[in-house]
């Protein structure tokens, strides 16, 4: 409905060469479920999800994971919320939740939470000698791949992550204004790649029962390889526009005329 409504399919027939899918249609086929075929569909393509690995900096992980544990040698829970500003009821079920058996938790507010919420969040830590709350990690990809547990709310690149990762994962998505997280959480919970929980089910015990039973995560794995076919669209895209440069022989007004159009 959005994209009638913003003439989006107009704009695509008339600029467009062509339109790259950032997902896997074995999980979601977006141009099935949103009718798109025709002169468009010619045009689109899966390329499958983006790996979120290959932009990890290994020195900064490095630095971050010994900053975090410390001499602290239990297994951990991983917990964090993006920004921050509207994580703060998963921050406050985290840090009241019991933790498994000899494990601690640790918990990334984000730099974005209201200075209230995160002082209360850390009050309630500081009560505990098995919970750590930091406001942020310049890398937390190390820290999290060491996790026991992962939490996290549904936003694309927290998914993605958590796909690329082995810990199993838990999902709280938002579900106003717009529905995207809960319905892509769904999806995968369905399949069993992740475990969800809707924000009127969150609490510490809810929690805390996830912690002490989580489904270890099945051998499926997405398409996560976007990025390695978005570089090889664009360098065939680039060779082709090179080509055509070399072999044009229009004057400098054409390719203007040509441009605008």
């Amino acid at each position: 409905r959005q994209w009638l409504r913003q003439r989006s399919f107009e704009t695509i027939r008339r600029f467009f060469h062509g339109v790259w899918v950032y997902g896997d249609p074995r999980f979601y086929d977006l141009l099935g479920d949103c009718g798109i075929g025709g002169t468009i569909g010619k045009r689109c393509a899966h390329v499958g999800y983006l790996d979120p690995a290959g932009r990890r900096d290994e020195a900064q992980g490095a630095a971050d994971l010994a900053a975090t544990l410390g001499s602290d040698a239990r297994p951990y829970v991983y917990c964090a919320v993006g920004g921050g500003r509207d994580g703060a009821a998963l921050c406050d079920a985290f840090a009241r939740a019991q933790m498994p058996e000899g494990h601690r938790g640790i918990l990334v507010t984000g730099t974005q939470m209201p200075d209230e919420l995160r002082a209360r969040v850390a009050d309630v830590a500081a009560s505990r000698d098995d919970m750590t709350v930091i406001p942020f990690l310049k890398e937390p990809f190390k820290v999290k791949a060491g996790a026991a547990r992962i939490l996290g709310m549904g936003g694309y690149n927290t998914t993605m992550e958590m796909l690329t990762l082995d810990p199993p994962a838990l999902i709280v998505p938002r579900c106003k204004p717009r529905r995207e997280q809960v319905m892509r959480t769904e999806r995968l919970a369905a399949r069993g790649l992740v475990s969800m929980l809707l924000p009127e089910d969150l609490s510490p015990s809810a929690v805390g029962t996830w912690l002490r039973s989580a489904p270890a995560r099945p051998g499926e794995r997405l398409d996560m390889g976007g990025l390695d076919r978005v570089k090889a669209l664009s360098a065939g895209l680039l060779a082709d526009a090179m080509g055509a440069g070399r072999s044009a022989a229009s004057p400098a007004w054409s390719v203007s005329r040509r441009t605008a159009a």
